[in-house]
């Protein structure tokens, strides 16, 4: 039997290589029959990078550049010829933050800024960006700062860019502009909310960013007001465009000053990884993640697997750490879950390594039944 293993990272404990590597340790320690083949995915959220890097043997650039708090950090991107795949969460990530520290009002993407330019003067002619783990709602204003824009207020004064920043700017001057306009930018996004309203930046990702109540109705009112100046600059609305509102605002910053596009993550790097050639030699695939859930229909790695397996008429398997079965019932018969009714979520994320072993082991040893008979 041949299968491809297939998975996404278990967020916040495995990555989706490390998940590859065990599904397919345990598979060979039930049998050496199986013909294995592992193809970890991503969809534009954390472990992006590191899934592309290693798949299509990048090299690895490191930068000095600032954290979402102005700190200097170490922070790395992939480069092959003149394409570059940067993880915004490398630079602007909320990993960089300690609990006490998030906070969405002063947090900034100005690194991130800082890494496409150095990928730039590297010889990169097109960006991959992807946009998830950020510690940011500020509209793409820090990483325009770093681009070269100043913001000034009514009166003048001049603003850096973070989360407060959006909804006070009257003026930008672009003299010191340093994007230039021959390169491309791809932004690899797994989710579909728009920058504003009650699907928005503010409303959806800033509480897990550290926004109080007050502090998300402060990043709403300012994501409405930056909309409406983007809406004048470029003559038309973008603010409900799917995808502006992921990782704080800044694909809408993008789409309106470096002329991107936004692209549905997990398909395109599908694409890159080569999968649908990978999925014609295999007779069975396995993916997965952290949480299966409805929120898996939106842009997410598995559920693109899933998608391209029943194109081509492929059974899929799926290893995931807790599993909510509303909305998804037609998959129940396929989920295999690290948690249950005895171990409880928390549990089961410290134990990842040693239940995804076993659990793979029960799926190999009821595959290897079904193949003998």
């Amino acid at each position: 039997m041949n299968i491809l293993i297939a998975p996404n990272s278990m967020k916040g404990s495995l990555s989706a290589k490390r998940v590859a590597e065990i599904i397919k340790e345990a598979f060979y320690s039930v049998s050496g029959s199986y013909h294995l083949r592992t193809m970890p995915v991503a969809d534009g959220g954390d472990g992006t990078a590191e899934v592309l890097i290693n798949n299509l043997k990048m090299d690895v650039v490191q930068a000095i550049v600032s954290d979402p708090l102005g700190r200097q950090v170490i922070a790395s991107y992939g480069r092959k010829g003149e394409t570059a795949i940067i993880e915004m969460a490398s630079a602007s990530g909320i990993r960089h933050l300690k609990p006490e520290e998030l906070d969405p009002m002063k947090t900034s993407s100005f690194g991130t800024g800082q890494l496409i330019l150095n990928a730039i003067r590297n010889g990169a002619t097109k960006i991959l960006l992807g946009v998830g783990g950020s510690a940011t709602v500020d509209g793409g204003t820090g990483m325009l700062n770093a681009f070269g824009a100043r913001f000034f207020t009514h009166s003048g004064e001049e603003l850096k860019g973070n989360g407060s920043a959006p909804g006070k700017i009257n003026l930008i001057d672009f003299s010191g502009w340093q994007f230039p306009e021959h390169i491309a930018i791809d932004i690899l996004c797994d989710v579909n909310n728009p920058l504003t309203g009650e699907n928005g930046a503010a409303r959806t990702f800033g509480p897990q960013k550290g926004a109080t109540p007050e502090m998300v109705g402060l990043l709403e009112s300012g994501l409405i007001s930056w909309g409406k100046f983007i809406a004048d600059f470029l003559g038309k609305n973008i603010c409900p465009m799917p995808g502006t509102g992921a990782a704080g605002g800044i694909p809408a910053a993008l789409v309106a000053f470096c002329k991107a596009r936004i692209l549905r993550g997990s398909e395109c790097i599908l694409d890159l990884l080569g999968f649908n050639d990978a999925v014609k030699w295999a007779d069975l695939i396995i993916t997965g993640e952290g949480k299966l859930d409805s929120t898996s229909l939106n842009n997410k790695a598995p559920f693109a697997v899933f998608e391209r397996c029943q194109k081509n008429r492929k059974p899929v398997y799926f290893i995931a750490g807790s599993f909510n079965p509303e909305g998804l019932e037609q998959l129940r018969p396929m989920v295999v879950t690290l948690s249950d009714e005895k171990i409880p979520v928390p549990e089961a994320i410290l134990r990842a390594e040693e239940l995804l072993y076993i659990r793979a082991r029960e799926l190999a040893r009821q595959l290897l039944k079904k193949e003998t008979k």
